[in-house]
């Protein structure tokens, strides 16, 4: 059974944005707007409960994230905690520019969900192996697609043809 895989080594270069997501949202709670430093720091929790604790502030927390319609960053500067402080409370950093936020009448900008990616071990996003695959599979769809515009055009003729018509098409039994 020896070398019925091959291994191939592939170097990708992205030519636009990558982003596999993990399914899972942060909503205003969970990360701080920072737009002294156009920046959102997306809390570590655990992080932040241990200062919160060290300072006795676990129950006014609770009572915010259980009841205040306030973001986490307002919530913390009304605290007395500085953006230095959130920064280094923070997972990860990123720049407002790379995250949608809708502008209000009043020129305000308004906190969104922000989608979450997948992230290895050490917390760093990458692009798994199936999706690579995907991707390829897409670009050779296209490619052969491209290449084969005749023989499509012919299929797609024979589909219509076969979906618009009256007649009944039973199904093939194997």
């Amino acid at each position: 059974m020896v070398g019925y895989l091959k291994h191939y080594r592939m170097k990708l270069t992205a030519k636009g944005p990558i982003c596999v997501g993990d399914g899972q949202k942060l909503i205003k709670k969970d990360y701080a707007l920072l737009p002294k430093k156009g920046l959102i720091a997306v809390v570590d929790i655990i992080k932040l409960y241990q200062e919160l604790r060290s300072l006795h502030k676990e129950k006014d927390f609770e009572i915010f994230y259980l009841q205040s319609g306030m973001d986490l960053g307002s919530w913390l500067k009304n605290e007395g905690f500085s953006e230095a402080e959130i920064m280094a409370m923070s997972r990860y950093v990123l720049d407002v520019k790379d995250v949608s936020m809708e502008t209000e009448e009043r020129g305000r900008r308004r906190l969104h969900e922000i989608a979450t990616f997948i992230k290895d071990a050490k917390g760093r996003p990458y692009v798994p192996g199936s999706s690579i695959k995907g991707a390829l599979r897409t670009a050779q769809l296209c490619f052969e697609m491209d290449r084969n515009r005749d023989f499509l055009q012919k299929s797609r003729d024979e589909f219509e043809r076969g979906c618009f018509s009256n007649e009944r098409i039973s199904p093939k039994i194997f």
